[in-house]
């Protein structure tokens, strides 16, 4: 009988580790995808337009780095998301 306790305190355990894993790894997920929306606002209207594509997405913008790309750093509740995007002239109907 205590056994039968003993694996089912086991299995409650990794519950509870494979849910907090699961949310990490979503959550890190979360803060890349708004780095990449970030960066392509900055790369196209500049670093104001991306500090507001963070905030509208729970983001802060910590870091922007002009250039061609430029490269944006982002936190969302304590990851950190990094990404760079470079704007192209033209309609984007043409080969690289």
């Amino acid at each position: 009988m205590v056994w039968v306790a003993g694996v089912i305190l086991l299995v409650g355990a990794l519950c509870v580790l494979g849910a907090g894993l699961g949310a990490a790894a979503r959550n890190s997920a979360r803060a890349d995808a708004v780095a990449d929306l970030t960066a392509l606002a900055g790369a196209v209207s500049g670093e104001g337009a991306a500090q507001e594509v963070a905030a509208a997405n729970g983001a802060t913008l910590v870091g922007f780095r002009e250039g061609n790309p430029i490269e944006v750093v982002v936190d969302l509740g304590g990851r950190t998301g990094t990404a760079s995007a470079r704007a192209v002239a033209g309609d984007g109907t043409e080969g690289p």
